[in-house]
C-alpha cells in the first residue's frame, strides 16, 4: 500500500519549480534586448526604394526583418512568462539600481530602431506610380502592434519587481518606446499619403 506520504511526496516532484527572477537576471535580459535590437537595426537599414518593392516578391530585406522582429518579440514573451508572479526584489538591492540604467540602454537602442524605420517608411510604403504598398503596411504593422504589446507588459513586470525610486525611471523610459512604436506603427499601417501630402 502506498502511504499518503509517499504519494504527496511523488506528485510535488511532478510540479515544475518556478525560479525567482534575480536583479541579475533582469540586468542581462536587457543587455540581450539591447543586442537584440542593435542586430535589428542591421536589416532595418538595407531597406531602400528598390528593394523596399521586392516584399511583395517575398524577396528583399523586408521578410527577413519581420522574421527576425517575430523572433524578438517571442523572446520577450518569454520574459513575461518568466517574470510573472515573481517577488520583489529587496530594498536597497545594489544590483537591482542598476536596472533603470540597463532599461535605458536598452530603450536607447530600441528608439534607434524604430526611427530607421520612421526613416525608411516614405522609401518602404510607396511604390512609383501606384502610391502605398498595403500587403507591406500592414505585415509591418502587424509585427510592430505585437512589439509594442509585449514591451508594454515587459515594463510593467520589470515595474513590478522593483522598488518605487526606479519605477518611476522605469516607467517613463517604458512610455517613450511606447510612443515611439505609436507613431511607426501610424507610418505603415495608416499608409503615408496623408501624412506627405498633408
Amino acid at each position: 500500500m502506498v502511504s499518503l506520504r509517499s504519494l504527496t511526496t511523488f506528485l510535488l516532484s511532478l510540479t515544475p519549480t518556478v525560479l525567482a527572477v534575480t536583479p541579475s537576471t533582469v540586468v542581462n535580459n536587457l543587455e540581450a534586448l539591447k543586442n537584440k535590437s542593435i542586430d535589428l537595426q542591421v536589416p532595418a537599414r538595407e531597406v531602400n526604394l528598390i528593394n523596399a518593392q521586392l516584399f511583395v516578391l517575398g524577396r528583399g530585406p523586408i521578410p527577413g526583418l519581420i522574421t527576425q522582429y517575430n523572433t524578438f518579440i517571442d523572446f520577450v514573451d518569454g520574459l513575461n512568462a518568466a517574470y510573472q508572479g515573481s517577488p520583489p526584489f529587496a530594498a536597497g538591492d545594489a544590483i537591482a539600481a542598476t536596472i533603470p540604467n540597463a532599461f535605458r540602454g536598452f530603450t536607447r537602442e530600441h528608439s534607434i530602431l524604430l526611427n530607421i524605420l520612421i526613416g525608411n517608411a516614405r522609401l518602404a510604403g510607396f511604390v512609383p506610380g501606384v502610391g502605398v504598398l498595403p500587403p507591406l503596411n500592414t505585415a509591418m504593422g502587424t509585427v510592430l502592434s505585437k512589439a509594442r504589446a509585449a514591451l508594454e507588459t515587459y515594463t510593467a513586470r520589470v515595474v513590478a519587481l522593483t522598488d518605487a525610486a526606479a519605477d518611476s525611471q522605469i516607467e517613463g523610459s517604458g512610455a517613450e518606446i511606447n510612443g515611439t512604436y505609436t507613431v511607426t506603427y501610424n507610418y505603415y499601417q495608416n499608409g503615408l499619403l496623408t501624412d506627405i501630402l498633408g
